[in-house]
């Protein structure tokens, strides 16, 4: 209504058709409400703008960065033979929250052992053992934006193929 008001209604309007949030029937219902209208393609409009911050946005960035290490902190902290990855998902929620995070759009995730080769994967009730190769994913928020972090642990003296891994990665970068 707002776009018939103010005579918007039968100009060009950028849509994302590529987005996982914008349905089919959601375009079907937007092309009835504006016969006149030309629907285009503007999935990288937003995608570049969001490449330029005010300095209002760096500042939440900066925040949340620092809400992220708090929990990564705490993760890190709460590791150790015996302990599950629930409990130290706990621990690094309750840090991000104890920090001043919002909730973020991914959960802390975390994957030991065998499961150390898995990215993004939720906690298990599994306990951690010694020599076990832990990763650590969780999300700081400020505002609505995010801060990713990612890290990976060993607790106590990693093997020797896990020495080796690293010696490769660190080469490779």
């Amino acid at each position: 209504r707002d776009l018939k008001r103010l005579k918007l209604d039968r100009g060009r309007i950028a849509i994302e058709p590529h987005a996982f949030t914008f349905t089919v029937a959601q375009h079907t219902r937007l092309k009835a409400l504006l016969p006149d209208a030309t629907l285009v393609d503007g999935s990288l409009l937003v995608a570049e703008e969001r490449l330029i911050k005010a300095p209002d946005e760096i500042a939440f960035q900066r925040q949340a960065g620092e809400f992220a290490e708090a929990g990564l902190r705490a993760g890190l902290a709460a590791l150790r033979p015996g302990v599950t990855e629930v409990e130290i998902a706990g621990a690094m929620s309750a840090a991000l929250g104890a920090a001043g995070s919002e909730y973020a759009a991914i959960p802390p995730m975390i994957a030991t052992g065998r499961r150390s080769a898995m990215v993004h994967a939720m906690p298990h009730r599994v306990p951690v053992a010694k020599g076990d190769i832990v990763i650590l994913e969780l999300a700081g928020v400020c505002n609505r934006y995010h801060v990713v972090t990612m890290r990976t642990a060993c607790v106590g003296k990693p093997s020797g193929r896990a020495q080796d891994v690293a010696l490769l990665l660190e080469e490779a970068f």
